[in-house]
């Protein structure tokens, strides 16, 4: 069970309870863990604005992936314009944080997803091709292959299958390309061939 919020949360504490919520099934657990996940990650932003250096951007960067999963956890209850909201909090914490990695993760897998679900597929493919920029320059094709596969999803809610089928030709070869490393970050662990 999820303790109370303190009054300022650092970085282990925040990613404890990020872990805790992504060991659960977040989606059954979102009635507790959505706003408790929330105020962790408002609570660690003062100490943020204190840090300097590694310290900063280890927590700003851990502040953003507790939106992200936030986010995700509203869009799992059907609240797509919250999920909306979080999402665009957290691209803003991973940009502040130089994750360019993290920024495609929320920009492609989770922005992009949203929208496309939510029926603005168009949006969709936008945020996909950002997300896609996001993730070359963060060099991991893995994250490549995941950006493109969720882009080409969204060009096949619009009805351009050959688009689709281009994206995702490139997506598998992407994966292909990819060698797993423990360098992956951790949220990226979703993502493999039979996703694809």
């Amino acid at each position: 069970e999820l303790v109370p919020v303190p009054r300022e949360v650092t970085e282990p504490e925040l990613r404890s309870v990020i872990s805790r919520v992504r060991e659960n099934d977040h989606a059954m657990s979102s009635v507790r863990g959505l706003p408790t996940v929330l105020a962790y990650a408002r609570a660690a932003e003062p100490v943020s604005a204190r840090l300097r250096a590694r310290a900063r951007e280890e927590l700003v960067s851990t502040i953003a992936q507790a939106y992200q999963l936030a986010g995700w956890m509203s869009f799992d209850r059907a609240d797509a314009k919250q999920a909306r909201a979080l999402l665009s909090v957290a691209k803003h914490w991973a940009t502040q944080a130089g994750d360019a990695a993290l920024v495609a993760f929320v920009l492609g897998p989770n922005a992009s997803f949203v929208a496309t679900c939510a029926g603005d597929p168009a949006l969709g493919v936008e945020l996909g091709y950002g997300a896609m920029g996001w993730a070359r320059r963060s060099g991991n094709a893995r994250l490549t292959a995941f950006t493109t596969a969720i882009t080409a999803r969204a060009h096949a809610r619009l009805g351009e299958a050959r688009l689709c089928l281009e994206l995702l030709e490139q997506a598998g070869s992407q994966l292909d390309r990819h060698v797993g490393t423990d360098d992956d970050p951790e949220w990226l662990a979703v993502f493999d061939a039979a996703a694809l």
